[in-house]
């Protein structure tokens, strides 16, 4: 899997989304110069990776292990793959229009 969106219930109900993108070792140096530079970003890292809670965004890199164990122990939902009813019938209350934003936004962060 190149890239992917997924939405999981985060803290106090809220609905957080999780992307990610494949990309080089050398490409994660560069986009993430302080994660480098502390050595958080490790040599089998290939994958830049974003959580996006209340407005904020947290970012860093991981494995497609890391990124597979994230989406099991969050129960996250793709929303590349799933259309409006299937993630509400998930348990995910969005109006639709909530959710095309969402996919919207996704798909532009993984141009």
């Amino acid at each position: 899997m190149q890239n992917g969106a997924f939405i999981y219930h985060g803290e106090n109900d809220s609905i957080d989304l999780f992307i990610y993108r494949k990309i080089s070792y050398q490409e994660l140096t560069k986009i993430l110069p302080l994660s480098f530079k502390f050595g958080e970003i490790k040599k089998n890292h290939n994958y830049l990776i974003a959580f996006f809670h209340n407005g904020a965004d947290f970012v860093g890199s991981g494995t497609m292990i890391d990124i597979k164990k994230l989406i099991r122990e969050k129960s996250m939902i793709d929303i590349l793959n799933n259309d409006y009813q299937s993630i509400k019938d998930g348990g995910f209350n969005l109006k639709k229009n909530e959710f095309d934003g969402i996919i919207s936004f996704s798909k532009n962060q993984l141009i």
